[in-house]
């Protein structure tokens, strides 16, 4: 998939379609009337200004929790016995172990599915499961140029970076080519400096691409996207 050609809509309804069934929906399920409930977070780097789901790569910390509703009211579950499963492995067991703390899998574009078990003193036993999608960090690339057409010298583009595991921006290293040169800024490196000639002629496409790669861990995303520039 070019994530260069997406534009921020389109990234957020990527993450809802990703949800599958409401495995990681933008927004919170609604609360059930009885019995138990998953929820899941994790910290990934996306954009300040998406609000969906973030969502895990390889290696990623995931926190879940579970919650068991009796007629629309929360259990107190602090005497229960819990037991969590990842792909129906054993994760952590204990009284009261209503939150887990797990690693992501190794392996990207698949799926966790994430069970519990909760049974308390009296022998209640309530079940929940829900599939946790493990993903490759993705990048996209914003231009505010009506139409794709670009009239000014220079040009700016900015590279989006999601899904990334890291919480610091500064570890996200941005290589930036247009038509096959480097279009490098020097003041801000999630941007690309695109500096047109007097001698270019109207009509010519600008094909900007960017590759992103985490110093942390190695990991990377590109994206690719066309300008058309048109002289006035």
């Amino acid at each position: 998939m070019n994530w260069g050609h997406c534009s921020k809509k389109i990234l957020f309804l990527f993450i809802i379609l990703i949800a599958g069934g409401g495995a990681c929906a933008a927004h919170a399920a609604p609360v059930p009337a009885s019995g138990a409930y998953i929820s899941w977070s994790t910290n990934t780097y996306t954009p300040p200004f998406f609000d969906g789901k973030k969502l895990p790569t390889a290696g990623s910390p995931v926190t879940a929790w579970v919650m068991v509703f009796s007629n629309g009211k929360a259990i107190d579950l602090s005497q229960d016995t819990i037991y969590w499963y990842a792909d129906s492995n054993v994760l952590q067991s204990g009284v009261g172990d209503q939150k887990i703390s797990f690693n992501a899998q190794n392996t990207t574009e698949n799926i966790t599915n994430l069970q519990v078990s909760v049974q308390d003193p009296t022998g209640n036993l309530w079940n929940a499961n829900i599939q946790v999608p493990v993903v490759n960090p993705k990048a996209a690339i914003e231009t505010n140029y009506p139409g794709g057409v670009v009239t000014v010298s220079p040009a700016v583009a900015t590279a989006l970076p999601y899904f990334f595991n890291t919480s610091n921006i500064s570890s996200l290293v941005y290589v930036w080519t247009v038509n096959g040169s480097s279009a490098q800024s020097s003041e801000n490196p999630q941007e690309a400096d695109i500096t047109i000639s007097d001698s270019t002629p109207s009509g010519t496409n600008l094909n900007i691409q960017v590759s992103i790669t985490n110093s942390s861990d190695g990991t990377s995303a590109n994206a690719s996207t066309n300008l058309i520039y048109q002289k006035l």
